[in-house]
């Protein structure tokens, strides 16, 4: 790396026994955004409590790079190992970011290998990146998306006001009966 923080050659770094490889490329730029400092030393930790994620959403795996604030001149790719027996046959995870400033979770595409059970994603900055499922997970590992819970409450919905209405449809109107001795009486 030059005294300015630029690459001179390609390198690839693996980092909690192949969980994690990133690849940069030669003539790379790597900066800390807020000093303009070069960057030297990069770090991945694979064990991060992470924030919560959308309701719709499972987390698998967290990985968090620095040091924080680490910019890229250019894209660089990094591959997440993740364990292919916690998504649902039919279904592919997802990458995503954590935007601390907006407090949100930001989903970027990547390259899914199923067998290998790996993503791979270009970025150009560092935080805290995760591997999510889509759907809730039961703990026999079944997942049921979103979409089916909102079809069972519609259709419970219905059943619910159907049966309400037969039964109020059954219920026998009250009937006034006119008796010479008397003005009116209501029967039920």
């Amino acid at each position: 790396m030059s005294g300015s923080g630029v690459l001179q050659e390609d390198v690839t770094a693996d980092f909690g026994d192949g969980k994690v490889s990133i690849d940069i490329s030669a003539e790379t730029s790597i900066t800390n955004s807020e000093t303009g400092e070069p960057v030297a030393d990069i770090s991945v930790d694979l064990d991060v409590t992470a924030p919560p994620v959308p309701e719709e959403y499972y987390l698998m795996e967290t990985f968090d790079f620095g040091p924080d604030g680490t910019t890229f001149s250019q894209p660089i790719e990094i591959t997440l190992e993740y364990d292919p027996s916690q998504i649902p046959e039919g279904q592919t995870p997802v990458i995503a970011y954590y935007d601390s400033a907006a407090g949100e979770w930001l989903f970027i595409s990547g390259v899914v290998d199923t067998e290998a059970g790996t993503i791979t994603f270009s970025v150009d900055h560092f935080t805290t990146f995760a591997v999510m499922g889509i759907g809730y997970t039961h703990d026999n590992g079944t997942s049921i998306p979103l979409w089916v819970w909102i079809v069972i409450g519609i259709v419970v919905i219905l059943a619910l006001v159907l049966i309400i209405g037969l039964i109020l449809r059954r219920r026998p109107a009250p009937v006034k009966v006119r008796d010479n001795d008397r003005s009116s009486d209501t029967i039920e």
